[in-house]
């Protein structure tokens, strides 16, 4: 069987790029289909693999490929999937799941022009475009190799492709523009002229959202079958899609991250006394919570991580000790250089704390497998990972909420916290509450193995033995 993987874009490391590990070491003879790629960024990982990418691979749309939201619908159509490939698998938050292949609906009444001269007239426009950038050296090789190349010859008739879709979330930013792009204000300087541009972006960009949510919807009505990553991207596939999914939760490799016994568990040291938050730095992660609530309380707190808001947070924390005369014991190294130094960071923690309505939150399950006790929003994802049995703060979230996501509730073995407002104030309460309690670490970590690889890979393949068998 010859499969073929589809992967958004590869300009970024974060959750969704570990399950195309899993998926690339389940298939490892399969070419990999993104809109761009970037090695650098992506820390070589890739280097070895084959890997096709769209005409918006080069540098500029690497570096700032949410300008091009709008583009992106057409890129993914000019990715054609041979008709000799049985099986596609695309992960996917957001356009790769539009690919072309043979049995996707390409005259559909839902995307009439998607083999029409207007994307005929864009891919041209853009080899333009490539021609320039090559005069000034800046396009990179495989597009140089695009423009000499002849177009894929029109489906013929017989055996179709499969197509096989693992959902991390529905396009955000057509389906949650309000969330993507928030309206409130934070104090710190500079915050207000990110107000105004959200603001002009959602008024001047709402044609363009509505364009990218009909696509999104078009494009998740392709695939044979639909995967979700929780219960809770459950919920939003069959709400905006109309659709149902089956629930495979993401693969932690527990052979990397996992409860190491040896480490000293007195974590009222200095040296392991410290809180630990991972993920990119983007505004709905909501590290700005994190940063109010630990200043005010003086608690030590380490952001593992990087992006576009690394810079924002950096002046949220200055301007905290320079108007408020405070010291805030907030650490921001950016990026764990390799899994084996996140794997530490996780197992000296006191506890893990996830402020935002997460997916899933493949780095919460990643530091329950460390056997590392959690502080969650209790909304998203977080249900399904973190067990709360003892919070106040739980009685206070909808019991509809707990009741339909909660994998765990009923357990014995409590593994976190939730607290019910994303404000430093619920979240200050659940840290003071958090502190007095006592976990059994090596229980939370035992909890955490249904998210394993192994458990990940029965899902996938027996989903593909329903499929193609």
């Amino acid at each position: 069987m010859k499969v073929a993987l589809v992967h958004d874009y590869l300009n970024q490391i974060g959750g969704g790029e570990r399950v195309l590990d899993e998926l690339i070491a389940m298939f490892p003879e399969a070419t990999v289909y993104t809109l761009m790629y970037d090695q650098q960024k992506t820390q070589e990982r890739y280097k070895n693999k084959k890997i096709k990418t769209s005409f918006l691979d080069f540098q500029f749309a690497r570096n700032h490929h949410r300008l091009f939201i709008p583009i992106m619908p057409f890129a993914a159509r000019s990715i054609r999937i041979p008709d000799d490939v049985d099986l596609i698998i695309s992960d996917s938050a957001g356009f790769g799941k539009g690919i072309r292949y043979k049995g996707s609906g390409g005259e559909s009444r839902f995307w009439p022009f998607a083999r029409s001269f207007w994307l005929r007239l864009v891919e041209k426009i853009y080899q333009t475009f490539l021609v320039l950038l090559n005069f000034f050296n800046l396009a990179s090789p495989q597009n140089i190799e695009r423009m000499t190349q002849k177009r894929s010859p029109r489906q013929t008739p017989g055996k179709t492709t499969k197509h096989l879709c693992y959902v991390h979330t529905p396009l955000r930013y057509a389906w949650e523009t309000n969330s993507y792009f928030p309206t409130i204000p934070f104090f710190y300087h500079g915050r207000k002229m990110v107000l105004l541009k959200n603001l002009i972006v959602r008024f001047f960009g709402a044609l363009a959202f509505w364009f990218v949510r009909r696509f999104d919807y078009w494009a998740a009505q392709q695939p044979d079958l639909l995967l979700a990553n929780s219960q809770y991207i459950a919920g939003k596939i069959k709400k905006y899609y109309g659709r149902d999914s089956t629930v495979v939760y993401p693969p932690v490799d527990t052979k990397k991250f996992y409860f190491d016994s040896t480490i000293v568990t007195n974590y009222s040291l200095p040296t392991t006394h410290y809180y630990l938050a991972v993920g990119r730095l983007l505004h709905y992660k909501r590290f700005d919570l994190l940063i109010d609530a630990f200043t005010r309380l003086g608690l030590p707190l380490k952001i593992i991580g990087a992006g576009p808001e690394y810079g924002a947070l950096q002046n949220r924390l200055k301007l905290i000790t320079t108007t408020y005369s405070l010291q805030p014991r907030i650490e921001m190294p950016g990026f764990a250089k390799s899994d084996a130094e996140l794997r530490e960071l996780y197992n000296h923690a006191r506890g893990f704390i996830m402020a935002n309505e997460e997916d899933f939150g493949l780095v919460t399950a990643e530091a329950q497998c460390c056997g590392v006790p959690v502080i969650a929003y209790g909304k998203g994802g977080s249900l399904e990972i973190v067990v709360d049995t003892l919070s106040k703060s739980r009685t206070r979230m909808d019991p509809f909420v707990i009741s339909e996501y909660s994998s765990g509730i009923h357990d014995s073995v409590p593994t976190g916290i939730f607290f019910a407002d994303q404000t430093p104030d619920s979240l200050i309460a659940a840290l003071t509450e958090f502190d007095s309690m006592q976990f059994d670490r090596a229980a939370i970590s035992q909890h955490a193995q249904k998210f394993s690889v192994e458990n990940f890979r029965k899902g996938i393949l027996g989903v593909v033995d329903r499929l193609v068998g």
